[in-house]
């Protein structure tokens, strides 16, 4: 194993650290401080040994955990998935996926109350930034059966579950908000 350091404010501390594990002279990891307080924030990985960096490592709120990780699946450049354990448990809160390979992760499921089963899931299917289809399982038989949507009885920002029936998850997101009549077919 090999390891390669800058210190690219000359303060004589690397904030990068280049890793070659196999000796092979290519770099399997990049681990970087880059806010120069001692503690690595991003390390990057070629877990696939093929020369190109698939999977990120992000301490995002600087408490000196690497909370997020970023995958880029079929090493086209752009980010296919990701996942966050916010409190560091081992246990992901959230994680995101681009479905339909356009670079932007439309998609997030959610595990809202810690046990591993993602009990909600998202989508923003035309990429403008907001949530056109929110799914839940209310009972957690793993089926989503609810569609969230925004409700003032309940509050600014929360969810009303409303029910689906006989909708299975790809055919509740493929046709929830069909974007020639705007009205979501699942309700």
């Amino acid at each position: 194993m090999s390891w390669e350091t800058f210190d690219t404010d000359g303060d004589g501390y690397a904030e990068t650290l280049f890793e070659d594990a196999d000796g092979d002279g290519y770099y399997e990891a990049i681990h970087m401080d880059t806010d120069l307080d001692g503690d690595v924030e991003v390390s990057t990985y070629d877990t696939d040994l093929d020369g190109n960096f698939d999977t990120v490592y992000a301490d995002q709120d600087g408490d000196g955990f690497q909370e997020s990780v970023f995958y880029d699946t079929n090493d086209d450049g752009l980010i296919d998935s990701s996942t966050i354990d916010q409190n560091g448990d081992g246990i992901a809160e959230s994680s995101s996926a681009d479905l339909n390979g356009d670079g932007y992760l439309e998609t997030t499921f959610y595990d809202t109350d810690g046990d591993g089963y993602m009990e909600s899931v998202s989508q923003d299917a035309n990429g403008d930034g907001v949530y056109e289809t929110n799914l839940v399982d209310t009972n957690g038989d793993g089926v989503y059966d609810a569609n969230a949507r925004p409700d003032e009885s309940v509050g600014p920002g929360r969810h009303q579950p409303v029910p689906i029936v006989g909708e299975d998850l790809g055919d509740a997101l493929a046709g929830m908000n069909r974007p020639d009549d705007g009205v979501y077919d699942g309700w």
